[in-house]
Order: C-alpha cells, then sequence, then structure tokens
C-alpha cells in the first residue's frame, strides 16, 4: 500500500516523468506489448537490449529494473 516500488513501478526521466506498471507489460514474453506500449507512449521511442544485462528479453529488463535500452 503506498510502495510505488513494490508495485512494479518503473519511473524514468525523459523530457517528463513517465511510469510505467510492469505487471501491464509483463504479459508478454517477447516483449512486444512492451514496445507497443512504449511506442503507444513516445512513438519512436523502443526498448533496446542492455549491455550486461543477464537476459535479453524486454519483460526481464522492467522486472528487475536495472536498466532500459533507448533506441530511436
Amino acid at each position: 500500500m503506498g510502495g510505488e516500488a513494490a508495485d512494479g513501478v518503473f519511473q524514468k526521466q525523459l523530457g517528463c516523468q513517465i511510469r510505467i506498471n510492469v505487471q501491464d507489460v509483463n504479459k508478454d514474453e517477447d516483449g512486444k506489448m512492451v514496445s507497443a506500449l512504449w511506442k503507444a507512449v513516445f512513438g519512436v521511442i523502443q526498448i533496446g537490449p542492455c549491455p550486461g544485462s543477464r537476459t535479453d528479453r524486454s519483460r526481464d529488463w522492467l522486472v528487475f529494473g536495472r536498466c532500459i535500452g533507448w533506441e530511436r
């Protein structure tokens, strides 16, 4: 209750503050839903690979919240 981190909300500064619920984008293992969500919000920004990431799945990047790759 009131715990944003516990709720799985990822925040990042990118011109404006955005909030994405990991539980909502964590449904598609292929990351298609993740890309669709970000493209809907930003239009041209998609999730990209993270250097040194333990996995290449977009959903895992969001779940662990370690890093997020941006690509135009």
